[in-house]
């Protein structure tokens, strides 16, 4: 395959929908088919071999599948562009991802994580924001001074369209408030109005990698077990349902695309789910 194929799939991921971080895995993964390829082009057996080659390295079958999943895309782009008569990765077997079980965490276990993030007040406000609003952890990233807003009669948080993420506004509560106007008066630059709200060293928006690894680090100190950063938006979700919030004023607050997203967390529940209609976001 030519370098010209590679400029053109990576000027048609640039105009897609998807994220910036999927375009970029997406351009390398199919970069990295090309190199091992080398001046052959692709066919069935071809494909096979290199995946079977992904299967001999230390990827974990997430990665695999992942890698799978952007070589699909590119050989649709292909066909779409009539490069090639037929899909030569429909019929490949490739493993299958394991997903690990979505781990709720109690009460003592939220107070320790929060309180063992005390010596990194970001990542404390981070951890905070995440257990009492459910926002994801790609949408922390990209918060503005702008979406923050600390009215003490309206405090909310304004989630920007972003990818296939609708627009929402997330009404918070007091506490939260309080934290978030912690940590914004400790931070100069945060009087910006389109300053990142949390920002790295060179005054951008921190990575969700480095993110991510920061409150892995957090959870590891505080030995609290079996634990992933997703669980901490999985607990505010459970306890919104806990507490009698109905199904779409949850779907509402954490950006779930329809109820039927929502209900699936109804099993994580320790009691039967009842909708009292309190619509309103309940402390942990």
């Amino acid at each position: 395959m030519s370098l010209k194929i590679s400029e053109q799939y990576k000027n048609f991921l640039l105009k897609s929908d998807k994220s910036d971080s999927t375009k970029i895995a997406y351009h390398a993964d199919v970069e990295q088919l090309m190199k091992f390829l080398g001046k052959k082009d692709v066919n069935k057996a071809l494909l096979s071999k290199y995946i079977a080659y992904l299967n001999s390295t230390n990827l974990t079958k997430k990665t695999i599948a992942r890698k799978v999943n952007s070589l699909r895309h590119f050989f649709k782009f292909l066909q779409s562009k009539n490069y090639i008569d037929s899909n030569p990765i429909v019929d490949i077997s490739f493993p299958k991802p394991t997903h690990k079980p979505q781990r709720i965490l109690n009460r003592n276990e939220c107070r320790k994580l929060i309180e063992t993030s005390k010596s990194n007040p970001k990542i404390y406000t981070v951890i905070n924001l995440i257990l009492h609003s459910g926002i994801r952890i790609g949408e922390v990233s990209r918060l503005k001074v702008e979406d923050i807003k600390l009215d003490l009669k309206d405090p909310q948080i304004h989630i920007k369209k972003y990818s296939t993420l609708a627009d929402r506004k997330i009404k918070i509560s007091d506490k939260l408030m309080f934290i978030l106007k912690d940590y914004m008066n400790s931070h100069e630059h945060i009087s910006e109005n389109n300053f990142p709200f949390f920002y790295t060293s060179n005054k951008k928006n921190i990575n969700i990698r480095n993110l991510r690894t920061s409150i892995n680090r957090i959870i590891s100190k505080s030995k609290i077990e079996n634990i992933c950063v997703n669980d901490l938006r999985n607990t505010f979700i459970v306890r919104q349902l806990e507490v009698g919030n109905s199904m779409g004023f949850v779907a509402n607050v954490v950006g779930h695309k329809t109820k039927l997203t929502t209900e699936r967390y109804i099993r994580l529940l320790k009691k039967p789910y009842k909708d009292k209609q309190l619509n309103k976001i309940e402390d942990l």
